[in-house]
């Protein structure tokens, strides 16, 4: 069998495989991080997993660089890119995070350890030792320039994204807070963002089956991660931003508000002072009609519904009857009634509340 079609096949059968673990992650969070819990046999400490489980990807494809047989421009390129960010994730990355006292379970660093190894051998094989067709000047064609460049904007998302998480917590604090910094102010999970960006730039890069197959794999690993993530967060806090997504800025929003929909595609009554409104609000199967000024409706202040759906706000100067409240104008103490609460009240006194639609 050539290596053409040897490598169809792996990578038909690679991407199979990644398949059946991207549809298994949307029913089983790894467990790991905030998703940890027992059952998964014996513990080892984080960092000791974190360093075990990633650099073997490091070590192989180092070392079938160094036993190949082609070293062209895109093999020095791609062992140099692939080389920097696992060396960050296998060495950097452990030493700088707050891992002291965690843990997480040895099956998981071998599941972790047997995808780096098939990627890292994939993708080795495939560069340095058979006798595929490569771009041989990538940086001088435009696919090669755009691959370099997402694989560059990438890793600065992903390295930031893992400052920002990193610094959140005073010294000596524990426990879980939301992050407003970088991206992850639209979206939960920016460091996965920018490593799908980076994979995603590798493949256009070395433009070949192997680097697609780990681009897929990447995507097919961190997308359920990043939905679990993101559903932890809404579940864990009530102040969540609710316009956040999951992994990709403004894509797969969880919920738009139609009251803002609607003031965002109704024509402003510019010139109509103290002109009124009226808009139709859902939320968490709860509908009523509520009055809107219109006047400012061109800005963001920032209000966030109690009823947890719109913190974008509708812009007024006088807020939205009694369900919007200024977060700078909030009495000392006061904490937002439940959705449920919120929908009893509504449903009281509205007369157009009907809970089946």
């Amino acid at each position: 069998m050539d290596t053409v079609t040897l490598t169809q096949w792996l990578f038909l059968g690679w991407v199979g495989v990644a398949l059946g673990v991207f549809v298994t992650l949307f029913f089983l969070s790894a467990p790991y991080g905030r998703h940890g819990r027992s059952g998964w046999g014996p513990d080892i400490a984080a960092r000791t997993g974190w360093i075990v489980m990633e650099a073997p990807s490091l070590l192989l494809m180092v070392g079938l660089f160094l036993t190949g047989h082609r070293f062209d421009a895109i093999q020095w390129l791609a062992v140099c890119l692939w080389g920097g960010h696992y060396t960050y994730r296998s060495f950097i990355y452990p030493m700088l995070a707050r891992l002291e006292g965690r843990t997480m379970p040895l099956s998981i660093a071998v599941m972790a350890i047997v995808f780096n190894l098939g990627n890292a051998g994939f993708n080795g094989l495939v560069l340095f030792h058979w006798d595929t067709v490569l771009p041989q000047n990538p940086v001088g064609q435009a696919h090669g320039l755009v691959g370099l460049l997402l694989f560059a904007v990438g890793f600065c998302i992903h390295v930031h994204s893992d400052h920002v998480l990193r610094t959140l917590r005073a010294p000596g604090e524990s426990g879980y807070r939301i992050p407003h910094s970088g991206l992850h102010r639209w979206v939960a999970s920016p460091n996965y963002f920018g490593e799908c960006l980076q994979w995603c730039g590798f493949a256009i890069l070395t433009w070949n089956l192997a680097g697609l197959s780990f681009a897929l794999w990447t995507i097919a690993n961190l997308l359920p991660r990043a939905l679990s993530n993101h559903r932890w967060y809404k579940t864990t806090f009530e102040d969540y931003p609710r316009h956040r997504t999951a992994l990709v800025p403004f894509v797969l929003e969880h919920h738009r508000c139609p009251c803002h929909a609607a003031m965002s595609q109704s024509p402003s009554a510019s010139g109509s002072e103290g002109a009124r409104d009226e808009v139709e609000h859902v939320a968490d199967g709860v509908r009523e009609v509520v009055h809107v000024d219109k006047r400012r409706s061109g800005r963001h202040d920032q209000q966030q519904c109690i009823l947890g759906r719109c913190d974008t706000g509708l812009v007024s100067d006088k807020s939205i009857d009694a369900h919007v409240r200024p977060q700078n104008n909030r009495p000392t103490g006061w904490v937002a009634p439940s959705r449920r609460a919120v929908a009893r009240q509504i449903a009281r006194r509205s007369s157009t509340y009907n809970p089946l639609t």
